[in-house]
């Protein structure tokens, strides 16, 4: 750990660092470099370093992790006990670990996902990775009020939405784009299987939207022969008789047949 010279102790102004400085995220590279420097600032322990030093700066009591986090930092540089202005040369986050979070989260959406777009795999994964992240090493960090657990950072509407836009990505991403990429070829009929697996999964953001079949095609976009096959298939192997009956009552343990009809 690393603190700045004598002569910015005499400074009134604390230097901070901009996250997202000079990047875009509506830029696919640049949305993936976010993640990146996210994803090694929590590992570093770079956010709860941060949050122990404020904490002790404002005379708030310690967690447990935090006060370990800072005796360590206090025993790294020889005793020194403040102030900080850099950690491992800099400075502290401009807003909240969770804030950034967010921010991200939020352009990982691409509602309605349309299959046959290609898609950069940031769209694809980045959910599934920083959802990853949020539930093993974010832990020890502070949470905003409300919030019980990191994953509850996500607002829920976004993150319903993201955990089904995952679904899509995982099992129905390029229908449409290349010439056997269709459901009128059977040997894709695995996608609708697996589908229906995952939904299975993240039945709690089916449920949370309250969605039939009928509405669950408004959020994902094909083209007009594949959403007929699509809508068919699922039909006949969830034992549905609407496609605008609700999907959570076929997605339930007891009512699922494991039985496939496409075996």
């Amino acid at each position: 750990m690393t603190k700045k010279t004598e002569d910015a102790h005499q400074s009134d102004d604390i230097p901070t660092y901009d996250f997202f400085e000079n990047l875009n995220l509506e830029d696919a590279s640049d949305l993936e470099g976010a993640l990146d420097d996210f994803i090694f600032a929590v590992k570093s322990g770079y956010f709860l370093c941060w949050e122990a030093v404020e904490q002790k700066e404002q005379g708030n009591s310690l967690t447990e992790v935090q006060d370990k986090v800072l005796t360590n930092l206090i025993n790294s540089n020889d005793g020194y006990t403040g102030p900080f202005f850099y950690i491992n040369d800099i400075a502290r986050p401009i807003e909240p670990w969770y804030e950034i979070a967010k921010k991200m989260a939020y352009h990982f959406l691409q509602m309605p996902f349309r299959t046959h777009e290609v898609k950069y795999e940031v769209i694809c994964k980045g959910w599934s990775v920083l959802s990853d992240i949020l539930e093993t090493h974010c832990q020890g960090l502070s949470l905003p009020k409300g919030a019980k657990t990191p994953l509850d950072v996500i607002p829920i509407n976004l993150l319903h939405y993201l955990n089904l836009q995952f679904c899509f990505t995982e099992e129905l991403s390029g229908i449409g784009q290349e010439e056997d990429w269709t459901f009128e070829n059977e040997e894709q009929y695995y996608r609708i299987e697996d589908f229906i697996q995952l939904l299975r999964e993240y039945k709690e953001s089916v449920q949370y939207f309250n969605f039939t079949l009928e509405k669950l095609l408004t959020k994902i976009i094909m083209p007009p022969k594949d959403e007929k096959i699509f809508t068919d298939l699922m039909m006949a192997y969830l034992g549905m008789n609407s496609p605008e009956e609700k999907l959570i009552r076929f997605l339930r343990e007891e009512n699922f047949s494991e039985t496939s009809f496409l075996a």
